[in-house]
């Protein structure tokens, strides 16, 4: 059994908690055959992106990123867990650690490990990148998905993250930084 490791920035997780797909309506106009609202399964991550606007939002650009990955995914490896349907985690606790190093985050948090022995995918996360031309854009999605990287620049150093299909049940809590 692989074990994994992630990052509960929310400081609200518990041991033993699973996670599994919540469901959303994203657009009225989304209906199934018979007039009701079609719903998606999602994650929580899924949720924050799927409901997030284009317009206005200072966050747009990761929207942005996350439908043309997703676009990628679903063109050319659709096998593949969704970015929007799992848990993130990293190989080690050290990469866990360095992840909460590059998201600044200065609040309480926790990082859990995570036992896991079915599919993963993992994916250089540096590549989630919108700048350059839209070629270049599409050169590192298709890297992302073939697991792959690249020296995008002089001492590119890629991170590695773990894509793990809910349901999820985490694990023991290794760092606990309140």
């Amino acid at each position: 059994m692989a074990i994994y490791y992630t990052l509960d920035r929310s400081a609200q997780c518990e041991s033993d908690q699973i996670f599994t797909y919540e469901m959303i309506a994203p657009n009225d106009w989304l209906r199934n055959d018979d007039g009701t609202l079609m719903g998606f399964a999602v994650s929580r991550h899924g949720k924050q992106y799927l409901n997030g606007s284009l317009h206005n939002n200072p966050n747009s650009n990761n929207v942005a990123i996350e439908f043309i990955f997703e676009l990628i995914r679903r063109q050319h490896f659709p096998d593949k867990t969704t970015r929007f349907c799992c848990m993130f985690a990293a190989e080690t606790l050290e990469g866990a650690q360095a992840f909460r190093a590059t998201t600044q985050w200065n609040r309480p948090y926790k990082i859990f490990s995570i036992e896991h022995n079915g599919p993963i995918h993992r994916g250089d996360m540096n590549l989630l990148s919108s700048s350059g031309n839209m070629f270049e854009v599409e050169r590192r999605a298709m890297a992302y998905w073939c697991g792959e990287t690249y020296e995008m620049y002089p001492g590119y150093q890629p991170y590695w993250e773990i894509l793990i299909p809910l349901p999820v049940r985490m694990g023991k809590i290794v760092q606990n930084i309140a």
